[in-house]
């Protein structure tokens, strides 16, 4: 039979290794599993923030375009909508969040039924960064690199012209 005193001390033993292992578990979590989370969390927000500057976008491209015999007169006009519309939403919180970079945008007159139906296409690309950067040896987009995103949206133009 074993002392009272020799199980004690077996107790005191196991109870005081799950104290010192929890520090390195807890930085091998935060590591590998909250900092990635949070990323993810992130980038999928910074996706929702550059559907919503697509959408802008062609609202406006449809308000402004001015369309005869097929063809956009406008061009220019256009351009600089576009341009204010994507300066204008790089200065409000949503686009400080995403830490947008390279961001442009294209727009094309397609036209499903000749001469009646014109919808004007919007195709926006934006480059995010994510929140943190987690250092791993690999870069992985959204984690520690930048994460390119490309949308496209269609609206009827309003302002035809015959």
């Amino acid at each position: 039979m074993r002392s009272p005193s020799f199980t004690a001390q077996c107790k005191r033993r196991q109870s005081g290794s799950a104290i010192a292992e929890f520090a390195p578990c807890l930085g091998v979590l935060l590591f590998l599993v909250f900092f990635p989370v949070v990323n993810l969390m992130s980038v999928t927000f910074s996706y929702g923030c550059g559907w919503y500057l697509n959408y802008l976008q062609t609202r406006e491209a449809a308000i402004t375009a001015k369309v005869r015999q097929g063809e956009i007169r406008n061009r220019s006009t256009i351009s600089a909508v576009l341009q204010q519309v994507r300066q204008d939403w790089s200065r409000t919180g949503l686009g400080r969040f995403t830490h947008a970079s390279d961001t442009s945008e294209r727009f094309l007159l397609t036209a499903e039924v000749p001469n009646i139906d014109r919808a004007l296409t919007v195709t926006t690309n934006v480059t995010v960064s994510p929140l943190l950067i987690v250092p791993f040896p690999a870069r992985v987009p959204g984690l520690n690199a930048p994460v390119a995103f490309s949308y496209r949206a269609q609206r009827q133009v309003e302002n035809l012209l015959y």
